[in-house]
């Protein structure tokens, strides 16, 4: 059985709310397709289960997980995207993050972290599991979803400033957290309050968001910012390929060539700009991130639309 992305946006809409009825009634039904390992209903039993138990044990997926074929061994965490977005625009029409509904256990995995930020014993859950991070990792903050609040996002700047290894910011010795967000707004809300952002905490302004110019350049001044990170139009060949996946594919130099000449021909030659290789910690010199690196800070990264 699979499930196409308007039933599981449905599904992921219901995770979302604090009152989780809808939710497990949604669960229940995927379990009715069957049950056997790694399938839809087996996943949808095993959240089901812990929800009704109270949330509140042992979690069925782990809450950061360590990467995928795109990050490698980069620890991240993920929540449900599309609802948990407020800030998200013409994204939504070529978010990758959907093709992360074809894996029926990374879904669960986003809808588990989405309930967790509800509630101050879920939030206690991810910061725990985040305190877990050896020292000197890199981790990235969301691949998937968003700050859907300002609560959330004052709880994830909090978490980041309770590391004992607290270091600046492109330290490859200490705790590098970075991520990329639209949630313009709750970011500029929080600065006005007066809050003290995390000196080791790198944020990508990434494109597509539904906030203008005048928005962005206020988020461009934040002093977490590390710049824009922005997808552009390749020829789609660079796609089918696989070649936007990383160095080691064939034609990833192509690939990157042409990313390049779209963010010269979009923004002007005159822009500091680099093309995402398409693998974390592939993009520059002994295993550094370009999106998280001080020497990278003012300088425009692309990447394929895809």
């Amino acid at each position: 059985m699979t499930y196409n992305r308007t039933a599981l946006l449905e599904i992921a809409q219901s995770a979302a709310t604090t009152d989780h009825g809808q939710l497990i009634n949604n669960l229940h039904a995927m379990e009715t397709t069957g049950t056997k390992v790694r399938t839809w209903g087996y996943h949808a039993r095993k959240l089901r289960v812990w929800l009704q138990d109270g949330a509140k044990d042992t979690t069925p997926f782990t809450v950061i997980a360590d990467g995928n074929s795109k990050l490698g061994t980069l620890p991240c965490f993920s929540t449900l995207p599309a609802v948990t977005c407020p800030g998200a625009g013409d994204c939504l029409n070529w978010c990758y993050s959907f093709k992360a509904w074809r894996a029926p256990a990374a879904y669960m995995r986003q809808a588990q972290n989405t309930i967790l930020l509800q509630s101050d014993h879920g939030r206690d859950k991810i910061a725990a599991e985040f305190c877990k991070l050896p020292h000197g990792s890199k981790f990235r903050l969301y691949v998937d979803g968003d700050f859907n609040s300002v609560q959330t996002l004052r709880f994830w700047m909090d978490t980041i400033k309770t590391r004992p290894d607290i270091v600046h910011v492109g330290d490859a010795a200490g705790l590098v957290p970075f991520g990329y967000s639209k949630s313009w707004l709750e970011f500029l809300e929080l600065d006005a309050a007066g809050y003290e952002w995390p000196t080791n905490y790198f944020l990508n302004i990434s494109s597509g968001s539904l906030h203008g110019d005048d928005i962005k350049e206020r988020m461009l001044a934040l002093p977490i910012a590390r710049g824009e990170f922005v997808g552009v139009k390749v020829d789609h060949k660079h796609i089918s390929s696989g070649a936007y996946r990383g160095p080691d594919n064939p034609g990833n130099k192509a690939y990157r060539r042409d990313v390049l000449i779209a963010l010269s021909e979009k923004f002007g030659k005159s822009r500091k700009r680099f093309a995402c290789p398409g693998n974390c910690g592939q993009c520059m010199p002994d295993g550094r991130v370009a999106c998280a690196d001080a020497a990278m800070v003012g300088v425009m990264i692309g990447v394929a639309a895809h």
